[in-house]
C-alpha cells in the first residue's frame, strides 16, 4: 500500500467536484478560504462550477479534473468539495496507472466512497474519509484539527477519539488489528458485483450513512451478509448514521437502527464499536483508510498503528 506525501503549510491542493454540483458558488469561495486558512494554496479544477443534472458536469469533465490533479506535479493533495451522486459513472474512465504513479493525499466521503475504494484497491494508495469544505460549514475546531492531523502527520495517529469526550459504544467485545476500509454503506453496496467491489477479507469495516430508514439499512447489510462480506470482516466500526431512524408515518411498526445492527453485525460475534463520529456529522473525524488499526471494542478504542503519510 503506497502512502502519499504528508501535506505541509505552503503546499498546493487541488479542489474538485467528482459527484454532485455546487449550485451556490459562495460555498466554493468559503471552501477556498477554509483550505487557505489551513495554510494551503488552492488550485481549482477546471469544471468545479459545472452542472449536468444532478452531477457536477459529465463523467468526462469530472474525470478530466481528477486526472489533471494527479498529473500536475505542482499539486500536492486533492480535496473533494462535496459528495452527492455520479461517482460510479467514472469507474471505467479512471486511469489507475496515472494515479498509482502519482500517489497524493485524497480526501472525501459520502458518494466519494466509490473513488476511495478505487484508490485503495486499484490504485494501491491509502486514502482519506473526511471533511469536504464545500459540503457544509462552518466547521468546528475539532473537525478542522482532525482533518489537518490526518493529512499532515507522518507518525502513526495513535488513538482516535470522539469530540467532547463522547465515548464510543462497545456493541460486541474483542480486539483485532487489521487494515481499515469502508465508507458510505449505500455506495459500498452499489459497488457489489462490479470490478470495484469492496474487499472486506480480514479487514475492519467502517460504515456510515445518512437519511436512510432502518429497513433500508437492513437491506443493504443483508446484501453484504449474503455476499459473504460480513463474515469475511475482522471487525466493524460504526460511524454516524445521521437521520436514520424510522419515520412512523411511513414505516410503522419498525425496528430501530440498534436492532438492525444487533441482528446483522453483532450476530457475527466479531468486535463491533459503535457511535464513532465520522460521516455526515459535525463535528466529524477524518479517517485514513488502508492502513492498519487496532480495534479494541472491549475498551472502546480505535488506534492507528501505521503512519498514513510519508
Amino acid at each position: 500500500m503506497q502512502r502519499p506525501k504528508a501535506l505541509k503549510k505552503g503546499d498546493t491542493v487541488g479542489i474538485i467536484t467528482p459527484s454532485g454540483p455546487i449550485k451556490d458558488f459562495e460555498r466554493i469561495k468559503n471552501a477556498i478560504a477554509f483550505y487557505e486558512g489551513c495554510g494551503f494554496k488552492v488550485k481549482e479544477g477546471k469544471h468545479i462550477r459545472r452542472q449536468y443534472g444532478y452531477m457536477a458536469g459529465t463523467a468526462a469533465e469530472r474525470i478530466e479534473d481528477i486526472h489533471a490533479m494527479f498529473a500536475d506535479d505542482s499539486v500536492d493533495g486533492i480535496f473533494c468539495l462535496r459528495g452527492g451522486s455520479g461517482g460510479s459513472r467514472m469507474g471505467r474512465l479512471l486511469d489507475m496507472g496515472l494515479i498509482r504513479s502519482n500517489p497524493k493525499v485524497f480526501v472525501g466521503f459520502s458518494d466519494v466512497t466509490f473513488l476511495l475504494i478505487n484508490l485503495l484497491q486499484n490504485g494501491d494508495m491509502a486514502a482519506f474519509h473526511g471533511l469536504m469544505a464545500g459540503a457544509a460549514g462552518p466547521f468546528s475546531d475539532f473537525s478542522r484539527q482532525s482533518f489537518l492531523r490526518a493529512v499532515t502527520e507522518t507518525k502513526p495517529l495513535g488513538e482516535i477519539k470522539n469530540p467532547d469526550n463522547q465515548e464510543p459504544e462497545c456493541l460486541y467485545p474483542g480486539k483485532v488489528t487489521a487494515p481499515l476500509v469502508g465508507g458510505n454503506l449505500t455506495i459500498i453496496c452499489l459497488s457489489m458485483g462490479t470490478p470495484y467491489e469492496l474487499d472486506t477479507k480480514d479487514k475492519i469495516l467502517f460504515i456510515e450513512d445518512t437519511n436512510e430508514e432502518p429497513y433500508r439499512t437492513d437491506g443493504r447489510l443483508c446484501q453484504l451478509m449474503n455476499a459473504g462480506k460480513l463474515d469475511a470482516c475482522a471487525g466493524f466500526v460504526l460511524g454516524d448514521f445521521n437521520n436514520c431512524e424510522a419515520n412512523p408515518e411511513r414505516t410503522n411498526p419498525s425496528l430501530a437502527m440498534k436492532d438492525v445492527i444487533q441482528d446483522l453485525l453483532v450476530a457475527t460475534k466479531k468486535p463491533v464499536l459503535g457511535g464513532f463520529k465520522a460521516g455526515h456529522c459535525e463535528p466529524m473525524i477524518t479517517l485514513p483508510l488502508g492502513v492498519n488499526v487496532t480495534l479494541d471494542a472491549t475498551n472502546k478504542k480505535l488506534v492507528f498503528e501505521e503512519s498514513c503519510c510519508l
